[in-house]
């Protein structure tokens, strides 16, 4: 849930909205969210026939499981979703490779990872990408890009601002006012240092559809 007093409210709103810009046109038929956590896409999605989470700690997972080991045949998903796992991953590449494998031949991967944040916010956190190292990874696993977003740089820069106020009711407030200062400079588009905290890559095993790379809406 996206709250205004939250830390990471930017980056949680940037991800929602341009997720489901990504599934727009997409197959709902069967999908995989890998690295599921609690599952915050499925509600938007209710007229899935299959949806399944697999994550190797939560309890809302349907498996138990990781990215660089997914127990299905191959091309049984029409989707696959896989949102901030990539830099807590051992093999990012044999990840990206097992994602390819278990999609249809159309199939659609939506992925979002890290540009840059603080390190050590979880138990593994080994990566951190630049857009061209994901569009690289991304080919170099058999995907072909469809489109591709990062959050701009001053709305980045306000959300790395945010992970150092206090969780006290002073720094909620004060919160509140660098989420707002964050959203209003995001008009601002693109003007300035190449700074992004989040990146959001839609991919296809298709290989006929050429790369559209969007760094603002």
């Amino acid at each position: 849930m996206k709250r205004i007093t939250d830390n990471a409210y930017l980056t949680k709103k940037f991800l929602a909205e341009k997720v489901m810009k990504c599934l727009e046109g997409v197959s709902f038929k069967y999908i995989l969210d890998v690295g599921c956590g609690e599952k915050p896409y499925k509600t938007y999605l209710p007229n899935t026939d299959y949806y399944v989470g697999i994550d190797k700690e939560s309890l809302s997972a349907d498996i138990r499981g990781v990215g660089e080991y997914l127990p299905f045949k191959r091309k049984v998903f029409d989707t696959a979703i896989c949102t901030q796992v990539l830099e807590h991953v051992d093999q990012p590449k044999r990840v990206l490779k097992e994602l390819n494998r278990i999609l249809s031949y159309k199939g659609v991967l939506i992925l979002s990872t890290h540009g840059f944040w603080a390190e050590g916010h979880e138990k593994t956190d080994y990566w951190r990408w630049t857009l061209q190292g994901l569009v690289k990874i991304f080919k170099d696993s058999g995907f072909n890009i469809i489109d591709s977003y990062s959050m701009e740089p001053f709305p980045s820069l306000f959300q790395f601002i945010s992970l150092f106020i206090p969780a006290n009711l002073f720094g909620k407030i004060l919160q509140v006012f660098i989420n707002f200062i964050g959203l209003f400079l995001k008009t601002l588009g693109n003007k300035g240092a190449n700074l992004y905290v989040v990146h959001i890559i839609k991919a296809t095993k298709k290989s006929s559809v050429k790369h559209h790379i969007c760094l603002e809406d």
